[in-house]
């Protein structure tokens, strides 16, 4: 399979880098911290939980044996691994939980991430373990699946409510405990609740494509594991719905969802693979996609880049020769047609040579790709403007709140501009934040409330403005997009473009280089054009793109 050969030469790339960021000094109170801006550099006060899921890459690569692995069976390696899974029950706060971005943040995500991790090393090097390390290993582990039974988040993110499920399951297993039973329920429970019929799970009010692989990863461990039929059938869906956003240049994803993410996690369509033809299918385009350098990799990332690492190895150490002969095509590669996922908001069009891709519910985002050429050609992210006063806004933002009209070969969004965030810590904002996380961040409830503040001012895009805007996209025999802006603030506006790509809301696993998007680019509107919506306080503006 092509896939396995990509997949083993990305990782062998990166493990030196991965290595790299381990503090492999047993002398030090650091050893086994994979948090090189904690131990190295000293740029951050607190060690980062999240980071310590580098654990299980270390376990892999001891445990499992592949083409080219030199770490297999290495004592280093396996010393270290134990080391990183001590370090990881060091650092663990006083309740079970973990931070990642700031002290005392007792993220849910970070927690349940790095039990899993943690948990899945521990059952591959627990016969390597000397008791007293398990002693205290279990005790942490206990601690946090406590931590997990107890807590929860008020937004919607699926692939994190998937990795409190695996860590729960593993907890469940290694410390011989049914206390966990009721909270495994639970996490099922808001996990098929947050599933569109359509294919796909909820992050943050909408349909992402890159954290829709992460959520099918551990999903498809579990489903396989207790053999939940139902949960597989979501996740057979889920496959088919991935597979309109693998564009014909071999991209995948990106600001189509919810959260902008472009990366993928494969071991999913790899395990399910010898029953469903399409994940067969995706898994090659996959590595297609790497082998054409498209795709989002960890080569391409300097965040979260070690969490692929260990998706890939399982990847590759479960991968067979496909028994499936029933070969499927892509979407684009398949006669023409139209869809519409009207719960996700996102239409699809093959029309002759070209791949059409249009979010409604972002403001009537457009891609179109010359399938024949294998090329993004067009990339319309909507409108961005400044005003007279210096603020930004943009009509690209997921919003529920947009008026949608589809009809014949028309679609039509109306809605408000959005304000952009584009604010950074000062030195004193900085300290004041850090003072009051330290005095007043004790507990589960303030820690909750400080982060849906930050997730409203940084995250979302949530104000709005009195100046609107309505596109209206015609797919005849012409693809025809006609902007119309009403200005009923006060402001004026000073700069207006349509981005050819706009990555709004903090995620960090957006806003990643590919190299399509040098087939595109900003088109600026003329200073005459803006005078005249000054003046009039509405300006049309038509376009023909092919």
């Amino acid at each position: 399979m092509k896939l396995k050969k990509v997949l083993i030469s990305e990782v062998l790339n990166q493990i030196p880098r991965l290595l790299s960021q381990l503090q492999k000094n047993p002398f030090f109170k650091t050893y086994g911290s994979f948090d090189w801006n904690f131990w190295q550099t000293r740029f951050t006060d607190f060690p980062s939980g999240h980071l310590q899921e580098s654990v299980l890459t270390l376990a892999l690569l001891y445990s499992k044996n592949f083409e080219g692995n030199i770490y297999f069976k290495s004592k280093k390696i396996l010393r270290w691994a134990i080391a990183s899974m001590v370090y990881w029950s060091k650092i663990q706060k006083k309740d079970g939980s973990y931070d990642e971005f700031y002290y005392n943040e007792r993220q849910l995500g970070a927690t349940a991430v790095s039990l899993c991790c943690i948990t899945d090393a521990y059952l591959l090097l627990e016969n390597h373990l000397t008791e007293k390390a398990k002693s205290f290993i279990k005790f942490k582990i206990q601690k946090s699946a406590n931590w997990l039974k107890k807590n929860d988040e008020d937004t919607t993110l699926t692939n994190h409510q998937a990795q409190c499920l695996w860590a729960l399951f593993n907890s469940r297993k290694i410390l011989n405990s049914s206390t966990y039973d009721k909270a495994i329920k639970y996490r099922l429970k808001r996990i098929k609740k947050a599933f569109s019929k359509e294919g796909w799970f909820e992050e943050y009010g909408g349909a992402d494509l890159g954290y829709l692989t992460v959520t099918m990863s551990f999903l498809t461990k579990y489903a396989l594991t207790v053999k939940d039929e139902e949960l597989l059938k979501m996740i057979d869906k889920c496959v088919d719905f991935v597979t309109y956003f693998i564009f014909p240049d071999y991209s995948y994803g990106g600001t189509m969802g919810s959260r902008n993410t472009a990366h993928f996690w494969p071991s999913a369509f790899v395990k399910l693979k010898n029953k469903n033809s399409k994940a067969a299918i995706v898994a090659e385009a996959f590595a297609e996609g790497m082998k054409r350098q498209i795709l989002v990799t960890p080569s391409k990332l300097d965040h979260y880049y070690w969490e692929q690492i260990y998706d890939f190895i399982e990847a590759i150490t479960f991968d067979t020769k496909s028994k499936n002969k029933n070969k499927k095509l892509l979407p684009y590669q398949k006669n023409d047609f139209k869809k519409y996922f009207k719960e996700a908001g996102i239409y699809v069009c093959k029309k002759n040579n070209f791949y059409i891709m249009i979010s409604l519910t972002k403001g009537g985002i457009i891609k179109v790709w010359e399938i024949k050429k294998k090329k993004l050609i067009f990339s319309d992210c909507g409108l961005i403007i400044r005003t007279s006063d210096e603020k930004i806004f943009s009509t690209c933002a997921l919003d529920k709140d947009y008026k949608i009209v589809e009809k014949d070969n028309t679609l039509i969004i109306k809605g408000k501009f959005h304000s952009v965030k584009d604010k950074q810590f000062s030195t004193i904002t900085m300290v004041l934040f850090k003072t009051f996380q330290f005095l007043f961040s004790l507990n589960v409830k303030t820690s909750n409330l400080i982060k849906n503040v930050i997730i409203n001012r940084f995250v979302k895009n949530v104000d709005k403005i009195n100046l609107y805007f309505e596109r209206k996209i015609v797919l005849d025999n012409k693809l025809e997009i006609e902007d119309t802006i009403f200005n009923k603030t006060s402001k004026k506006i000073k700069k207006m473009a349509f981005a050819d790509d706009l990555f709004l809301s903090f995620v960090a696993y957006a806003k990643y280089f590919n190299s399509n998007e040098l087939n595109t680019d900003y088109v600026f509107v003329k200073k005459d054009l803006i005078n005249i919506l000054n003046k009039k306080r509405k300006l049309k503006l038509n376009r023909i793109i092919f």
